[in-house]
């Protein structure tokens, strides 16, 4: 019976590590969305002001 119970904990610890390991990975792809939606909209609203700076040069 010991030996059954040995292996439900390591069965138990497995699963922790795993349910860690899941939600570890969701945050880190959470915070990579995060900087990528970030880095895509910063070059547009550059992008948009660049016409603008470059037709008041031409001026």
């Amino acid at each position: 019976m010991k030996r059954l119970q040995r292996g439900d904990n390591k069965m138990n610890d497995y699963y922790s590590i795993y349910t860690w390991a899941m939600d570890k990975q969701a945050q880190v792809e959470r915070e990579a969305d995060r900087r990528r939606m970030l880095r895509e909209t910063r070059p547009v609203t550059l992008h948009l002001r660049w016409p603008v700076e470059i037709r008041r040069d031409e001026r």
